[in-house]
């Protein structure tokens, strides 16, 4: 993770981006959790690409289950997080980190350069949300968008 990033590692992907009368909205949601000056510094750092916005309104939509973090794009923590909010304790509860790729078969447990600093940003969503514990070990998932959806 680089020590220059000032901002959260996460931001949560609430599930009124799919809400297509409310709109997809990354302004608003970074304006919401980290206020109107550093929204406007940092947005850039998650924006979503094209496949990537795909993914995360067909994750919002249809896995209502699902709680979906975006990460900062120069933190070196995947694309995205995920915590699977079914079990009712925080501590049995699926977490995972996820890097999308626009080919390539599905692998499971990889890491790497943009997966280096994936329990940071796993570790503050535990501390700031409370949905998990810190320190909860989180699944590494890394492939094409609709082969990583259905490993969820």
């Amino acid at each position: 993770m680089s020590s220059s990033i000032k901002s959260p590692l996460t931001l949560r992907l609430p599930f009124s981006l799919a809400n297509p009368r409310v709109g997809f909205c990354l302004r608003r949601v970074t304006r919401q959790q980290l206020g109107p000056g550093l929204a406007g510094d940092v947005r850039w750092a998650y924006a979503l690409t094209r496949p990537e916005r795909a993914f995360a309104l067909d994750l919002l939509r249809d896995r209502r289950n699902l709680w979906l973090y975006r990460t900062h794009q120069q933190g070196a923590c995947g694309d995205f997080v995920v915590v699977d909010m079914a079990a009712r304790r925080p501590d049995r509860r699926r977490a995972a980190v996820l890097e999308l790729k626009s080919s390539g078969r599905l692998r499971r447990g990889v890491t790497g350069l943009q997966l280096r600093a994936a329990q940071h940003a796993v570790d503050e969503i535990a501390g700031r949300d409370g949905v998990i514990p810190v320190g909860h070990a989180a699944l590494l998932l890394e492939g094409r968008p609709e082969d990583v959806l259905a490993a969820l």
